[in-house]
């Protein structure tokens, strides 16, 4: 019996991390960490220099992650990881930001520190990364992707679009929250057109449920932070933006 579990447990082993191997996480060397090579030295050095000028300028802190695969984590899931293991952003500021560039996987991700989440919003990191970065991904520019996407990260930061390759807009950065606003309202209404026309005297006290429903969505934020070592030692809040490029 003890002939036939040791071989079954071996393979167990054996599978388990074989699922996981071909996604290795970065040590971080400097800003930039290219495992697989698409920047040259020279751009390495660029883009080195332009976060280094972004982080004694207002703080912030960006690491830059190019990987050939995430694996079985999913970008998702791979840009916490990664971003736990190197603590972008200071201590208590948590004003990090984690560029991921997946290349096999052909998959991007912004993933923003918990103290960056009110300026970095999901909408804005969702308009960064397809305005900027997936255009020149789609061309393998990866520099330039890079690059350019710093810039933008700085113009929403210091508010100054000078230059930018994206501009502020007045209702983009609250798109997401304008869409659900919209979604609600129309509930409401066709609520008392319903209950007006079923002569329902009693559908109003439904609305505080409904009501209830938007506040409470406004309370929950983005859910559970991620601690770290690394750079600052700040933390991931969970929001950013990922897709294919």
């Amino acid at each position: 019996m003890r002939k036939i579990i040791t071989p079954v447990f071996l393979f167990l082993v054996l599978l388990i991390a074989a699922t996981f191997v071909n996604a290795q996480f970065l040590r971080q060397d400097g800003f930039v960490n290219d495992s697989v090579g698409v920047l040259s030295a020279e751009q390495e050095l660029g883009l080195e220099q332009q976060i280094s000028g972004l982080e004694k300028e207002t703080g912030v802190e960006v690491g830059v992650a190019i990987v050939k695969t995430t694996g079985d984590y999913g970008i998702d899931g791979f840009a916490v990881k990664q971003f736990e293991e190197w603590g972008i952003g200071k201590k208590g500021a948590d004003n990090g930001i984690l560029l991921l560039v997946a290349t096999e996987d052909r998959e991007m991700r912004i993933e923003v520190g918990y103290g960056l989440e009110g300026v970095i919003t999901d909408s804005v990191a969702g308009r960064i990364r397809r305005d900027v970065m997936m255009p020149l991904l789609s061309r393998e520019e990866y520099y330039g992707a890079l690059s350019e996407s710093v810039v933008a990260i700085r113009a929403f930061v210091t508010k100054d679009f000078t230059n930018a390759p994206i501009q502020q807009s007045v209702f983009g950065e609250f798109e997401s929250e304008i869409n659900f606003l919209l979604f609600w309202i129309g509930i409401i209404i066709l609520f008392v057109i319903i209950a007006a026309m079923l002569g329902i005297r009693g559908g109003g006290r439904a609305m505080p449920f409904i009501l209830g429903g938007m506040a409470g969505r406004g309370r929950g934020g983005f859910g559970g932070s991620h601690g770290g070592g690394g750079f600052g030692g700040g933390r991931s809040g969970g929001g950013g933006s990922s897709g294919g490029f």
